[in-house]
């Protein structure tokens, strides 16, 4: 089973997720920030 979290932070998040994954041995293979998400004029399809 892949899983995909969605997590959402008040604040600066990246030192946490830097620091779970040395912990937990994982890999973060992507990190999107609010400011760098697509707009939602160009993401209407997925608003549909």
């Amino acid at each position: 089973m892949k899983i995909n979290p969605y997590l959402m932070f008040n604040g600066n998040c990246k030192a946490a997720f830097k620091f779970y994954e040395q912990c937990l041995g994982g890999k973060i293979v992507m990190m999107l920030t609010h400011s760098d998400a697509p707009s939602a004029e160009t993401c209407a399809c997925w608003m549909a």
